[in-house]
């Protein structure tokens, strides 16, 4: 199974859309666009148009990076633990038996 999968799974499971997620991370992880993406990606974009694009809903774009991010299986480790928290879930390492 890909990580996409693996993790919307796990969201499905918890009983959460995407929405709820992204917004629960944004209160307790302070989630937002920075999250997401670098000023790097911005770097050729004029200040004014970035104050404009700040005032679009944050959340619907939180949505559709945090689904991009999965899409190319770029997601942070920190951001995954952060999400298995809010889902209730702990990632645990263990070692494989021998065989």
């Amino acid at each position: 199974m890909n990580i996409r999968n693996e993790i919307k799974a796990q969201i499905v499971r918890a009983g959460f859309t995407m929405q709820n997620l992204v917004d629960i991370l944004a209160d307790e992880y302070n989630w937002n666009e920075s999250c997401f993406c670098s000023r790097a990606h911005f770097a050729s974009v004029p200040n004014w148009m970035l104050v404009l694009a700040d005032k679009s809903p944050r959340s619907s774009r939180s949505v559709s990076n945090l689904s991009a991010k999965l899409q190319r299986e770029s997601i942070r480790y920190k951001e995954v633990v952060e999400l298995a928290d809010v889902l209730g879930y702990d990632i645990v390492w263990q070692k494989r038996r021998e065989r």
